[in-house]
């Protein structure tokens, strides 16, 4: 296995082709520019995410970012920023936003390996009327899953989109904050991979999908935000892979 894993990764870096993006925008919060923000622009890989290019917004909340990696596949790039919005909430870690670039783009360039994407005028403050937020804890055999990798997804046709990130705290408690723009309402879940107890061949190298029940989109505090507690989850009582609480 690790030699499969070896050439795949020297096959890779040595038929891989560079790609270029280059990114702009603006950002604003209740129609206000935001300045001097660090915006950063990453590539998306398998087990990690490559940091192409950095940059701070100029006075008027503007910026641009161009970056290039040498892949065998197409780039994923996104931009991500944290800034808490309106600015009379109070600051969290959760704030940290994601925007990935849309998927029109690569296929107007098609073969082309130099995209360009401009995201126009980003509002934070229109965000969050369409937003995710959800908590939860993890244990294994009564034992707290610490560091456990969790994503927050929305559920697309075409695809699935990628609203955040996070891990488990020492506890096995976590909390993520997402935004997807969509016409109807969110159909959201978490995912991470995971063996318990540890061995376990069912969910060997799986992706595991818990769902936030529609009974939750009932019990909104604005329109079109959301908020699901998972509770307390034992993981060895996970019997399979696509989990609708």
């Amino acid at each position: 296995m690790y030699e499969l894993l070896l050439f795949l990764l020297f096959f890779q870096s040595t038929n891989g082709m560079v790609q270029n993006i280059d990114v702009k925008g603006r950002i604003l919060c209740e129609g206000k520019p935001l300045s001097n923000l660090k915006v950063e622009l990453y590539e998306e890989d398998i087990f990690s995410s490559t940091l192409l290019d950095k940059i701070h917004t100029n006075e008027e909340g503007f910026f641009m970012l161009n970056g290039s990696d040498d892949e065998y596949s197409r780039i994923d790039p996104y931009i991500l920023f944290t800034y808490t919005c309106p600015t009379y909430y109070k600051p969290s870690t959760h704030d940290t936003k994601m925007f990935y670039i849309s998927n029109n783009v690569f296929e107007i360039y098609q073969l082309y390996n130099n995209y360009y994407y401009n995201y126009g005028e980003i509002e934070l403050s229109e965000i969050l009327k369409k937003n995710e937020n959800v908590a939860g804890r993890f244990l294994c055999n009564g034992e707290p899953l610490k560091n456990l990798p969790i994503q927050l997804m929305e559920e697309d046709v075409l695809s699935n989109d990628v609203l955040a990130r996070g891990k488990t705290d020492r506890n096995g408690f976590f909390s993520l904050y997402g935004v997807d723009y969509e016409l109807s309402l969110l159909d959201p879940f978490i995912a991470f991979k995971m063996e318990c107890p540890k061995g376990k061949y069912f969910f060997k190298n799986k992706t595991i999908n818990f769902y936030v029940p529609k009974r939750a989109f009932k019990y909104f505090r604005r329109e079109y935000e959301f908020f699901y507690d998972f509770g307390e989850y034992e993981a060895s009582s996970i019997k399979h892979l696509n989990v609708h609480v």
